[in-house]
């Protein structure tokens, strides 16, 4: 799936961490053996059990791992366990929780608003947006992926979208069009996505498009553009929630971009037992 580097791992090691922990050293427990266990609270869909396990790994301590990402679980499932010294175990254990309390929380949104999308057309594709938080978004990534979910843009290099913000440097929207067709001629391996804001735009621009990404419109406004264009794929996007999503299919849309998944009102709930041993 996708590959969090060593250097990552550590570094989400060192920033809880800082120098040592203080509390373990003071109570004189740092190298008495220790066992930590990961438990669900909630059911969810896991994801980051692997980076979990790696950070334990990183801090010389043996994990064994029982869950792998993208897997769906029932509350009271164990995740992971580890036994190492309560030195290994501390120091992993708030760093490990976290990890997996917010990649499963995205994880399991997602394919909460996949399961609802394809109950009205089982090929519907539900695409994350690229408003994850800073610094997550390897982790972010993986969690949509495990979710049943896809990438809608990895990055500014990866596609070619035209916002209005584009647009206000054309004189017209018809410059913007004449521009379109030159850069379809030299971005012939791309498919061009022009990004409207009204039904008015998306007929104007339908014919110089590969996609249209329709932004804030209704359903209603989908299905109208949806009856009155060919041969280009439809992305709705802006507001939509696991309340709407299925309007949005039954009106046509291609594809579902969602930033909801990143919406953390309520995160995914891990519990962490430690025993002396």
């Amino acid at each position: 799936m996708v590959y969090i580097s060593d250097f990552i791992i550590e570094a989400w090691i060192q920033e809880d961490i800082g120098y040592f922990d203080l509390t373990t050293t003071e109570c004189g427990i740092a190298d008495k053996k220790a066992s930590l266990k990961i438990v669900s609270r909630d059911r969810c869909v896991v994801c980051a059990s692997e980076e979990a396990a790696r950070v334990f790994g990183k801090l010389g301590a043996d994990a064994d791992l029982f869950i792998k990402s993208g897997t769906k679980i029932e509350p009271e499932t164990t995740i992971l366990s580890v036994k190492g010294t309560a030195r290994q175990i501390h120091l992993g254990w708030r760093v490990s929780q976290n990890i997996l309390s917010f990649a499963s929380t995205i994880a399991t949104k997602t394919n909460h608003l996949v399961t609802l999308a394809r109950e009205e057309n089982p090929d519907i594709l539900i695409a994350s947006t690229r408003k994850s938080d800073p610094g997550t978004k390897s982790l972010a990534v993986k969690a949509v992926l495990s979710g049943g979910g896809v990438i809608h843009r990895l990055g500014l290099s990866k596609t070619f979208l035209m916002f209005e913000e584009h647009m206000k440097f054309f004189g017209s929207r018809e410059e913007a069009a004449k521009k379109l067709s030159n850069i379809k001629a030299h971005l012939k391996e791309k498919k061009l996505t022009v990004e409207v804001k009204n039904i008015a735009d998306a007929l104007f621009f339908a014919p110089f498009a590969d996609m249209l990404q329709l932004d804030k419109l209704t359903p209603n406004d989908i299905k109208k553009i949806k009856e009155q264009t060919k041969n280009i794929t439809l992305i709705a996007t802006g507001g939509i929630t696991p309340e709407n999503i299925k309007d949005y299919v039954r009106a046509g849309a291609d594809l579902i971009v969602a930033s909801w998944v990143y919406r953390n009102d309520k995160s995914i709930d891990f519990d962490i037992k430690i025993e002396p041993i």
